[in-house]
C-alpha cells in the first residue's frame, strides 16, 4: 500500500472546496448568503472560495504579451495577500486547468468585486465563481 502525505495547507484548501461546493448546493445565491449571514451572526468566521477555470483567452505560449497578462495576475493575488485579503490559493494540481483561492471580504458583494478586478478575469483568461462558505474546522482554533 502506498503512503500518502497531505499537507496542512493541502488539507485546508481541499477541506473549504468541498465545504463551498457542498453549501448552496440546489440554492440560490439569496439562500448561499443567507447561510452565510447566519453563521457570520453565531460568531463562525466566513470565508469566501473562488474556483477559476481557465478560458479560451488563457495564453499558451511564452511570448511578451502572455507573460504581461499572467504576470498582472499573479501581481494582483500578491497585492490581495499583502493586504490580508487571500489567505492560501493556488493552480489545480497536476492538470493546472484552474485555481482556488481562499480570500476574507466583508461580504460575497466585496468578494466579487474584489475578483472582478483581477486583470486575468477582466482579460477573460478565467471565468470566476464565488462562493461562501464557514470555517467550522480551522487550523487556528480547536473549534
Amino acid at each position: 500500500m502506498k503512503s500518502i502525505r497531505i499537507s496542512a495547507v493541502t488539507m485546508a484548501v481541499g477541506f473549504a472546496a468541498s465545504v463551498a461546493m457542498s453549501m448552496g448546493s440546489g440554492k440560490g445565491e439569496a439562500a448561499q448568503d443567507k447561510a452565510a449571514a447566519a453563521t457570520a451572526a453565531h460568531d463562525i468566521p466566513v470565508y469566501y472560495a473562488v474556483f477559476w477555470t481557465k478560458t479560451s483567452q488563457w495564453p499558451t505560449d511564452q511570448s511578451a504579451p502572455a507573460v504581461a497578462r499572467v504576470t498582472a495576475h499573479r501581481r494582483y493575488m500578491s497585492e490581495l495577500r499583502d493586504r490580508g485579503v487571500s489567505l492560501v490559493g493556488g493552480p489545480y494540481y497536476p492538470d493546472r486547468s484552474g485555481a482556488i483561492l481562499i480570500m476574507k471580504a466583508k461580504d460575497k458583494e466585496d468578494a466579487t468585486k474584489l475578483i472582478g478586478d483581477d486583470p486575468a478575469v477582466k482579460n477573460g483568461l478565467f471565468f470566476a465563481e464565488v462562493r461562501p462558505f464557514y470555517a467550522a474546522i480551522r487550523l487556528d482554533s480547536k473549534r
